[in-house]
């Protein structure tokens, strides 16, 4: 509203300074001449005013008719009625496309020189100087339509960047939760596992008719159990959060567990030197070491196990080896039923991890047992 105002008042100016500056209309044919073409370059800038911005053909019809009159009433009584080339010029170059303003500008510099000239109330270099005005206008009308368009652009990559830093916002949320389901996932699998081996020994105790003592060192070792369950559970969340964890005596007490469970020899060998890990990686560590002495028990029962953790330079790796005893020569029994309940991580999700850290893991049998390896960059 406030941009049609201002254009109306604008017109008014121009007819009236044409008027002011022309011939008496009635003793003057050249006066009605003029008269005319204003009535006509008012129509077209009216109209011009009330297009909407989309009617990208009818506003070129119009700027030109704007254009030609102004040119055409500037050659026949300079003055004021050049305006509306002036004006065409400038919003041709800001709405309409550059050949489109090329043209209109064009028509309107041909229309001035052969009026003037024609009727000679210009000189040449008088037609030389409007013509130049004509262009700075058009130039002018161009750089207002590369600030616009640079305006919009510049709206157009904020809206995107917002959008992308809410999808980065979002997409880190996802993994967070993914990392915390998987967490949650391994320590209930592992827990889980645990305890129904222990429930299921102390059922098959109860239904032998055992001594209580038997089957209440069950119960106790599957309370253990929970209970360790809870504290793993509580120490990936944390470690979620960024905490560190103090991964070599984490492996430790896996070993001195393994001896007590288990009866059997278990050895921690640490190499290199010892520093804080990435929460990630050290809990990566924990839980495949973890993994690799729940199968030896299942898979290996009576075997000796050693893990062996290596400080690199820019990497950490683990080695966990179960060693068959000097008597046997056949391979580990398959475990009983007992031992079969349930389920760890699995080799499966031991790789997986390994490979969310761009890391390797490689599982195969050795000289007198079998190996699990992993190594992961720091």
């Amino acid at each position: 509203m406030t941009r049609r105002l201002i254009g109306l008042v604008g017109l008014g100016a121009i007819v009236y300074n044409v008027l002011a500056g022309s011939p008496t209309w009635d003793a003057s044919p050249r006066g009605a001449a003029v008269l005319v073409l204003t009535v006509v370059g008012s129509v077209a800038y009216l109209l011009r005013l009330a297009l909407r911005r989309g009617a990208l053909r009818l506003m070129a019809v119009t700027l030109l008719v704007m254009a030609i009159v102004g040119a055409v009433v500037g050659g026949l009584a300079p003055g004021g009625g050049l305006t509306f080339s002036f004006l065409a010029a400038f919003a041709a170059a800001r709405r309409l496309p550059a050949w489109a303003a090329s043209l209109i500008v064009m028509c309107a510099v041909a229309a001035l020189t052969i009026t003037g000239l024609t009727t000679e109330r210009l000189t040449g270099l008088n037609v030389l100087g409007l013509s130049v005005g004509l262009a700075a206008a058009t130039l002018g009308g161009l750089n207002q339509a590369v600030r616009r368009r640079v305006q919009e652009q510049a709206a157009l990559l904020l809206a995107e960047g917002q959008v992308v830093m809410e999808e980065r916002a979002r997409s880190a949320a996802l993994a967070e939760r993914a990392s915390i389901a998987r967490e949650i996932h391994d320590v209930l699998a592992h827990s889980l596992s645990g305890l129904m081996v222990q429930l299921e020994a102390a059922h098959l105790l109860l239904a032998q008719a055992a001594e209580p003592a038997l089957v209440a060192g069950h119960v106790d070792r599957a309370r253990g159990l929970a209970r360790t369950g809870m504290e793993e559970t509580r120490r990936a969340l944390q470690t979620l959060r960024g905490e560190p964890l103090p991964t070599a005596d984490l492996l430790g007490e896996l070993v001195e567990a393994y001896q007590a469970d288990t009866g059997c020899p278990g050895r921690l060998r640490v190499t290199g030197t010892p520093r804080p890990l990435p929460a990630e990686v050290g809990l990566t560590v924990y839980r495949v070491a973890q993994e690799a002495l729940t199968n030896t028990r299942r898979h290996a029962p009576g075997r000796r196990a050693e893990v062996h953790m290596d400080y690199q330079e820019a990497a950490v790796s683990l080695a966990v080896t179960d060693h068959r005893s000097v008597g046997e020569q056949r391979p580990a029994p398959k475990p009983s039923a007992i031992a079969e309940v349930g389920g760890g991580y699995g080799l499966v999700g031991m790789r997986e991890r390994a490979e969310l850290l761009g890391g390797e893991l490689t599982v195969g049998p050795t000289a007198d047992g079998w190996q699990v390896n992993l190594r992961v960059l720091t």
